[in-house]
């Protein structure tokens, strides 16, 4: 290997690795503060993608299109939360695999909705007059690593963040201290689906647009979060760099198909050897 194709394939999986090191960190958020395996997060990426297309399809200029997607982004979190996730909580103690089979059957619904307003037709966002590949791979670089830098900043330093690590901690002790442990949730669900439109806006520079993309992006997003471990950022930092990795070398040694092999072997690994993943929590059998 050169020297020239070894720099390539680092910035490969560097590109890739940062971007979808942002939807796990969004997608672990979520599961740590309310403890749901927030699978529907696929769709709230890949809409927000359709809605940043949508946008510059009507003329509207970069910046308002970025504002109308993290509006929508925004909406689609709080529907999300508000007439699903909550609902099941006022059942009772939302167990994971409850939960699971919730968020699946959201991505599946979202996905449907995504092709019956734009169609089975791939879609693409082009910057090639404003921007060239390089400006875009940089762009999408800078905003991933600035984001989950100040995501984390956010909740060590700020008041919410430190609430946020309460409720994830404890929610009951929590609750006993005065903190507000719905409003919490609500807040993690809005954060994560800002972190989602930004990930949307970036993909739809990079890849097409496709409805059944929903699924390929909720499942990236999951098994990057099983391997770092479930609820840990840095994990799930860590998991996107490792799987891109072993992609990207993967596909340059043997063949790009199989790049979605050569991940879930390692995924398969863990689950068998290390199902808790490098970071996460011993899981309770009382959270199934």
């Amino acid at each position: 290997m050169t020297t020239t194709i070894a720099t390539q394939l680092a910035l490969t999986i560097l590109i890739s690795g940062s971007l979808f090191a942002l939807s796990a960190v969004g997608f672990t958020l979520v599961y740590r503060v309310t403890k749901i395996m927030h699978v529907a997060h696929g769709v709230v990426v890949l809409g927000s993608g359709y809605a940043f297309w949508w946008a510059l399809q009507r003329g509207a200029s970069a910046s308002f299109a970025v504002a109308f997607t993290i509006a929508v982004a925004l909406a689609m979190g709080w529907c999300i939360h508000t007439f699903v996730y909550e609902r099941l909580r006022t059942r009772g103690k939302i167990a994971i695999t409850m939960s699971l089979v919730a968020t699946v059957a959201l991505l599946v619904l979202g996905q449907n909705i995504l092709l019956a307003l734009f169609g089975s037709s791939t879609r693409v966002v082009s910057f090639s007059k404003q921007l060239s590949s390089a400006d875009i791979h940089t762009l999408i670089v800078g905003v991933s690593l600035v984001s989950i830098i100040f995501l984390g900043m956010f909740l060590r330093w700020s008041r919410l963040g430190k609430r946020m690590r309460a409720v994830a901690d404890n929610s009951i002790a929590a609750e006993v201290v005065g903190i507000d442990s719905a409003r919490v949730r609500l807040s993690a669900i809005l954060l994560s689906a800002v972190m989602g439109g930004i990930v949307g806006i970036l993909y739809a520079m990079e890849f097409n647009l496709d409805p059944s993309m929903g699924s390929e992006i909720a499942i990236r997003s999951f098994s990057r979060v099983l391997i770092g471990g479930a609820g840990s950022l840095p994990g799930a930092i860590f998991g996107s760099f490792l799987i891109e990795g072993v992609e990207d070398v993967g596909a340059f040694f043997y063949s790009d198909g199989l790049k979605s092999v050569f991940s879930f072997v390692i995924v398969f690994l863990f689950l068998l050897l290390r199902p808790r993943g490098l970071f996460g929590r011993k899981i309770r059998k009382e959270d199934l």
